[in-house]
């Protein structure tokens, strides 16, 4: 297997890829053109780039390296996914993209390493970068203890793979697996490999592919070849946590926590923080330096409340007109080490002027909107007690009229019982001995008159 005649190998380390199974499907479209080893932990051995592969970078000529770093704890997956398939389009777009590439490093005396540049999330880059001071100490012990005479400066970090995913000519670290070190995890290794490869004359550089050049002119849009594709802007945004121990917060003790937020897209936020002993209070300000609207924050533990301390309560949001806003955390701690913080959505925004101006009209609006819905509540609430007024009338008249049934009906039954009385009375009357002798006597009288007549 060869590219430009070149022996070439993917060493792949999938322990902290996201979705494993679309970026293996993407490497595995190369797998008559690279020799492919895969492995799924880290390794010490600097003859395996810090992979443990089954194989030394030294039998090729050229590595593609995908050995992501550590998975971000304040990264949503969706947003690490993004940002590992646009590294990995970088250095294995396509056949043609892989073979320039390695025509670039082929053709020149000084590029050692080929790392992806991918500008609209740059944000994530500087997050590195901003590592570097982490481990300068180790790394430059490591250099003077090698004799790897370069200038380091604990404020510049060197050009390190942007995520773990890099193109490296093995002739610029040929010889680094006699590096005396200690145990370096992967961003270590790759700052290693960056200050060894300049000692030998070689340098890493980004690939600066034609659509990125576009992008520096048209903003963060991506241009395929067939195809204009926008991709949502993403920013790296900072949290801070304060502690108050009964003596106020202690500004001068903050912890900061960075994440990633895809701004137009709706995804749950969630911040692990620890809680010290004989803490009385935590402070939670979810973004610094923007207005913002939260909604749906809540806490891992149903004995701490969270309250906005700066901000207006909209139903289940909150909405901060300060570029400083802030959570009040307070109930009994004492059980509790650790705390998460969860935010359904997170909506930052800025003003430059005439804000508070546009939110004072809002409110003023909304005031005379209470006032007509006040005015008409008051007129509903007179036509109700009119209404209700006529109800009980009606009750009463009602009433009247059922009284004045059951009086006729008892009236009525006294008078058919008197009727039963006298009919009963009639009856027995008629079947006297002496009502039959008068009856008798009448119809003599009868027919003695009817006989004079």
């Amino acid at each position: 297997m060869a590219i430009l005649g070149k022996k070439v190998a993917l060493f792949i380390n999938i322990e902290n890829l996201i979705y494993k199974e679309i970026i293996w499907k993407i490497c595995n479209e190369f797998e008559d053109d690279l020799e492919v080893f895969q492995c799924n932990e880290k390794s010490n051995s600097l003859l395996h780039l810090g992979m443990n592969v089954k194989a030394n970078y030294d039998d090729f000529d050229y590595i593609v390296i995908i050995n992501p770093l550590k998975k971000s704890t304040t990264e949503l997956k969706s947003v690490l996914l993004q940002r590992q398939l646009y590294y990995l389009q970088n250095i294995l777009g396509s056949r043609e993209q892989l073979e320039k590439s390695l025509k670039l490093l082929e053709n020149s005396r000084i590029e050692g390493m080929l790392v992806p540049y991918v500008d609209y999330i740059k944000a994530h880059n500087m997050g590195h970068y901003d590592n570097w001071q982490d481990y300068y100490s180790d790394i430059k012990e490591i250099a003077d203890k090698n004799d790897i005479r370069i200038v380091l400066s604990r404020d510049k970090s060197p050009v390190i793979s942007e995520d773990g995913f890099a193109i490296i000519k093995t002739e610029a670290i040929r010889g680094i697996e006699t590096v005396r070190c200690g145990d370096l995890d992967a961003q270590g290794i790759f700052y290693l490999m960056s200050i060894y490869m300049q000692n030998k004359g070689f340098l890493p550089a980004y690939i600066m592919k034609e659509d990125l050049l576009i992008n520096n002119q048209y903003g963060y849009e991506a241009f395929n070849e067939n195809k204009l594709q926008c991709f949502p802007p993403i920013m790296q945004l900072e949290s801070e946590i304060y502690y108050d121990f009964g003596d106020g917060f202690e500004v001068s003790k903050v912890k900061k926590i960075k994440y990633i937020l895809k701004i137009g897209k709706k995804e749950e936020l969630s911040f692990k923080i620890k809680v010290p002993q004989n803490i009385k209070y935590i402070r939670f300000d979810p973004c610094e330096k923007f207005m913002c609207v939260c909604s749906g924050i809540s806490v891992n533990d149903t004995h701490i409340e969270v309250n906005n301390l700066n901000g207006i309560h909209f139903g289940n949001e909150d909405l901060f007109l300060t570029k400083d806003p802030q959570y009040i955390l307070s109930g009994d701690f004492s059980d509790i080490k650790e705390l998460e913080i969860r935010v359904e959505n997170l909506s930052i925004f800025w003003s430059e002027n005439g804000l508070k101006e546009d939110m004072d009209r809002i409110f003023e609006e909304k005031e005379e909107l209470v006032k007509a819905v006040q005015h008409l509540t008051n007129a509903y609430g007179k036509l109700e007690m009119s209404a209700q007024k006529r109800e009980k009338d009606l009750i009463y008249e009602r009433k009247q009229l059922e009284e004045e049934k059951i009086e006729l009906e008892l009236r009525i039954a006294n008078e058919l019982e008197k009727n039963e009385k006298l009919e009963l009375e009639l009856t027995q009357i008629k079947n006297s001995r002496s009502w039959r002798i008068i009856t008798k006597l009448r119809k003599m009288k009868n027919r003695i008159i009817r006989k004079k007549a």
